[in-house]
């Protein structure tokens, strides 16, 4: 059978991004494991192309069964693994349909290839969670979620991928530079900064937080300085982690437009050749261990103190928030005169042993 491409209908009108290239949208369900890395189960793939149609026709592959994980587009009830579409239109949505969840931990993995035409944004929408995550349109986007033993949680419907499409006037902002700078005296404070031009019609920026690159969060709202061209922008996160993370801008148009800059990495702090954690004086006198953080990053760190035999007789939080930070921890009366092991684990895991003396 041959299929011409004059045979399709239905088309869209506007024209390719990029000439030459195509453009796709993969959604890849994986397993993520109690431990390790995540294990890919199914996926469905969308091309869109002013060439192709949104009618079910003989250059879409339906999806066959499988007892387990499934992934497909529904489309017209129709079960599609690999769809052929018109470009993409305001409001365009790609239904996801699942089924044999299991009760565990799930990622979505999608990656937007050659979508980032000017004025289009694309978000997973989880209709059991409720929330509504943007998605990389020129790039890969990971989404956690869980499947739980509730209604609705392992609903075949629950995912959808809308698109919004802008097609008439200029986009109301150019965002041209980000950046993101640790403040070197004071470890938790980051200065995130963003430059743009053309501004106008514009509602506020948001700064986005994540701590991994893909899942990011609100955390200040800027208002434009005048919506009258260029503008220079800036915020100071007083809260920021001492490990590695990443922030991007997200750009709201009165006219509900959103935009967003690329995403800028913070390095996290490595520890100086003066940096140390000891305890002072050693032997501990007086149940009383005074422990000296030097040029180590703000934050959380647990203390656990351990007999020769290996047993626990010891534990406690400390939040250090100085680059020369002393805490003092009275031992319990339980804490024997010794030789002991004290263990000190930062927030990433990392972990510094030093042997300890009670009198």
């Amino acid at each position: 059978i041959t299929f011409e491409e004059n045979d399709k209908s239905d088309g869209s009108t506007m024209s390719s991004f990029t000439a030459g290239a195509s453009q796709s949208l993969i959604a890849i369900l994986n397993l993520v494991p109690p431990s390790g890395n995540p294990i890919a189960l199914d996926g469905v793939k969308a091309d869109f192309s002013e060439n192709y149609s949104n009618n079910i026709d003989g250059y879409d592959i339906k999806k066959m069964s499988t007892l387990n994980e499934s992934v497909s587009w529904k489309t017209k009830d129709s079960l599609i693994v690999i769809e052929k579409r018109a470009m993409i239109v305001n409001n365009d949505t790609l239904h996801l349909h699942n089924s044999n969840y299991r009760v565990q931990n799930y990622q979505w993995q999608i990656t937007s290839n050659n979508l980032d035409y000017p004025g289009r944004t694309g978000f997973l929408v989880d209709r059991f969670a409720g929330t509504v995550t943007p998605l990389n349109m020129a790039g890969t986007t990971t989404i956690k979620f869980s499947v739980q033993n509730i209604e609705g949680s392992y609903a075949a419907d629950r995912f959808k991928i809308v698109f919004n499409q802008v097609v008439a006037g200029p986009l109301p902002v150019t965002i041209t530079t980000v950046a993101a700078t640790r403040n070197t005296s004071v470890s938790n404070e980051v200065t995130v900064s963003w430059k743009v031009e053309s501004e106008t019609n514009m509602n506020n920026y948001e700064v986005e937080y994540s701590a991994d690159g893909s899942n990011f969060t609100s955390i200040a709202t800027v208002a434009p300085n005048s919506n009258n061209g260029s503008g220079v922008y800036s915020f100071l996160n007083n809260k920021a982690t001492g490990a590695e993370h990443f922030y991007r801008i997200k750009a709201n148009s009165i006219g509900g437009l959103v935009q967003y800059s690329a995403i800028v990495k913070v390095a996290g702090i490595k520890a100086s050749e003066n940096s140390s954690i000891s305890v002072y004086p050693n032997p501990v006198v007086n149940k009383k261990m005074n422990i000296q953080f030097v040029n180590q990053a703000d934050g959380n760190y647990q203390v656990s103190l351990f007999s020769n035999n290996g047993s626990l007789v010891y534990k406690k939080n400390v939040t250090v928030n100085s680059s020369n930070f002393v805490k003092v921890l009275p031992l319990h009366d339980n804490v024997a005169a010794g030789n002991y092991q004290m263990i000190v684990t930062d927030a990433a895991g990392n972990t510094k042993t030093q042997s300890v003396i009670v009198l």
